[in-house]
């Protein structure tokens, strides 16, 4: 009985691997079309601002929001990373731009271990300098990232590794290598691994179409990437790359017979984060004149339904201000989660209590205002 009964398990095993696989969800981009004020009641539980202070005038908070602790909050701005408390106030400039030896470029990548309370800052092409969240200079050491290809454009510490993400599929200048999507490095600077798309680049032409897709992190151990050259959305951590979703079979896909047009059906993403409910894909039309319609597909996994609205901002209560959504970015802080954007203070300024510091006489935008919308626990 001992030689059927592995027969059997091995059968049942088979079975249930296909059945996984057969589970991988294809994206229909068109789903059911819901107001913004719908999307207000699925999602949001509460909206906080930190507006920072004029200490240094800076136009934006530099989009690594996801750098961001207990105590403080990291921003990577043009007068280099500078450290503010929870209510937006200066507390101190990390290192120095520049080209010595112990300094940074600018716009450089930055990312935090809060177990550590350390900051990592990856200064192009090969550097790493490692600080304390006081500015000390811990470590600095060289980094053998690839020739090829445009420089990251998101850095994130998770478990012991850094991970770099590319900004798009397409590569750099060189013909002869398959694009970069990400690499894969443990603290010291050890290359861990190097992810390429399994095709080459699409067109150099259709370059800028793909300049802003980039990688969140999940709410679980992963980062979530979209990959143009299969339309297969990865899950990416340092031992594994499972695929999470796919786009639905359509006109939806690109093909090599866009090279010289593109169909007005066919999309991309924008951005996209994987909450503890809903996939968040933001994308638009790779019709070149077609760019400014952009909308949002909500995946929500608990009811299996797909929800769409065009209108790509959150209408905030009681006031007339709308919240754009779409270049956000998405973290967990303290168990809750939360999608991160700036706006300008003077956008803000009917909101009560928005605006801690004011604005400025003499800067009539005001300095950027971090908003955060806490998402609903379900």
């Amino acid at each position: 009985m001992r030689y059927p009964i592995l027969i059997i398990l091995f059968l049942l095993y088979a079975c249930s691997e296909r059945h996984s696989e057969s589970w991988i969800y294809a994206i229909e981009p068109t789903g059911t079309v819901i107001s913004s004020e719908e999307a207000y009641r699925h999602i949001v539980d509460t909206i906080f601002y930190v507006q920072i202070d004029d200490s240094a005038l800076i136009p934006s908070l530099g989009g690594d929001y996801h750098c961001i602790t207990d105590n403080y909050l990291f921003f990577n701005t043009r007068q280099g990373v500078l450290k503010y408390d929870w209510n937006g106030k200066f507390l101190q400039k990390i290192g120095e731009i520049g080209e010595g030896p112990k300094e940074y470029c600018q716009y450089p990548n930055i990312a935090v271990d809060n177990d550590n309370c350390c900051l990592f800052v990856y200064s192009r092409p090969k550097t790493i300098l490692v600080y304390s969240f006081d500015g000390i200079l811990l470590n600095s050491y060289r980094i053998d990232m690839p020739e090829d290809g445009n420089y990251p454009k998101h850095l994130y510490y998770y478990d012991g590794c850094l991970y770099f993400f590319y900004t798009n599929g397409l590569g750099g200048d060189r013909d002869n290598y398959k694009p970069l999507f990400c690499v894969i490095a443990t603290t010291n600077g050890t290359i861990l691994s190097i992810r390429r798309a399994s095709q080459e680049k699409v067109r150099q032409t259709s370059y800028k179409l793909y300049n802003n897709l980039s990688a969140n992190q999940t709410y679980s151990d992963s980062f979530i990437f979209w990959d143009l050259f299969n339309d297969t959305i990865f899950y990416v951590n340092s031992e594994k790359v499972n695929t999470a979703y796919l786009w639905k079979k359509d006109n939806y896909r690109v093909q090599e017979s866009d090279y010289d047009s593109l169909g007005n059906k066919r999309l991309f993403s924008l951005n996209l984060f994987d909450t503890k409910r809903f996939l968040w894909i933001f994308w638009t039309s790779m019709d070149v004149s077609d760019l400014s319609k952009k909308s949002m597909t909500l995946y929500d996994r608990k009811t299996k339904q797909i929800y769409r609205f065009d209108n790509l901002y959150i209408s905030e209560k009681n006031s007339n201000v709308r919240l754009p959504i779409n270049l956000s970015t998405y973290m967990q802080y303290k168990g809750r989660e939360y999608i991160l954007f700036e706006m300008k203070s003077k956008d803000l300024y009917n909101i009560p209590g928005a605006l801690r510091w004011g604005i400025d006489e003499n800067d009539e935008e005001g300095n950027p205002v971090l908003v955060l919308i806490r998402l609903k626990d379900e």
